[in-house]
């Protein structure tokens, strides 16, 4: 189910205009940056007593809301690198055919998957 989301998600930034990409990239390092900061100001309450105990669960909970954004922020730059890979692969396709030459598109794939090891990862096929 993971995958398809992925999938789902990168499929929508491929299709997205550039500059919504851009702006939603530098949106994502801004909201890393916010939690990190967030997360690095809080002050552990030491539990003592019922109040205080109820205090730090909810301590516990903004913590966790700030690393809930911080995974979604670096799912999306991990979703980032694999659209940049699929440019690479159309951008080597368009060479190939410039050039004219149908056997330097299968050598420029294969030495790019050689390269990437991307026939190590089963669950990444790009092709």
């Amino acid at each position: 189910m993971l995958s398809f989301s992925k999938g789902r998600k990168l499929c929508e930034i491929l299709l997205a205009n550039d500059e919504h990409f851009v702006a939603s990239e530098k949106s994502k390092t801004t909201e890393i940056f916010t939690a990190l900061a967030e997360l690095s100001k809080f002050k552990t309450i030491k539990v003592v007593n019922k109040e205080s105990a109820t205090k730090r669960i909810n301590q516990w909970r903004n913590q966790e809301t700030y690393c809930e954004k911080l995974l979604i922020a670096a799912e999306s730059f991990n979703l980032l690198h694999l659209a940049l890979l699929v440019q690479i692969y159309d951008d080597l396709t368009k060479l190939s055919s410039e050039l004219e030459a149908k056997n330097v598109n299968l050598g420029l794939f294969r030495s790019c998957d050689l390269y990437l090891k991307l026939a190590e990862k089963p669950n990444k096929e790009i092709g």
